[in-house]
């Protein structure tokens, strides 16, 4: 959910009120399912994989949106990056802008795309989920850095993978981290 809106009585609908209101749009109703905790939001999506098919300008409308944003000085409440700027997440608002403008045009992709890998212990048991040889592109964030990532994210089962072996021959990322992980 992030900065996500699950509608008016939500502490970030105002931000998002602020921004729609910024670019001259309606604000969308809660209709967004969201991939980790089956929230129900407002349209806004993760950036990690977008494929504009056959919609010509949309990138170059998302960069236009993103600057106009950017200079507006609109943030998400409580939300910096690593990197102490206020900026963390605008790209994702922008997108969400963008989206709202060719909304008639928007689909979600499978679940098997930009799946987010470091929540897969708490989603891998629900109904109808991906098996790990189904994912076509995952979103690890800095995970891939940590040396015993993929073993906490992965079954015994799963070990055995195609995928899983050849990942575990090029993971970790260089430079390396430790810490806990993320769930």
């Amino acid at each position: 959910k992030g900065p996500g809106s699950e509608g008016a009585s939500d502490k970030n609908d105002f931000f998002w009120k602020e921004v729609f209101d910024l670019f001259n749009l309606v604000s969308p109703t809660a209709n967004t399912t969201t991939t980790v905790r089956q929230h129900i939001i407002k349209p806004y999506y993760n950036a990690g994989f977008i494929w504009a098919h056959k919609l010509p300008g949309f990138f170059q409308q998302w960069k236009k949106d993103f600057q106009v944003l950017f200079n507006s000085n609109l943030r998400p409440y409580g939300y910096s990056s690593r990197e102490n700027t206020d900026f963390r997440c605008l790209d994702q608002v922008a997108l969400a802008v963008t989206a709202q403008r060719y909304k008639e045009h928007v689909e979600i992709l499978p679940q098997t795309y930009n799946y987010p890998i470091p929540f897969r212990p708490i989603m891998r048991d629900r109904p109808g989920h991906p098996k790990f040889d189904e994912l076509v592109h995952v979103h690890y964030h800095k995970w891939f850095q940590h040396p015993g990532f993929l073993d906490y994210v992965t079954t015994e089962e799963e070990k055995k993978t195609e995928q899983y072996l050849w990942l575990k021959e090029h993971l970790p990322l260089l430079p390396t981290i430790d810490g806990p992980f993320k769930c």
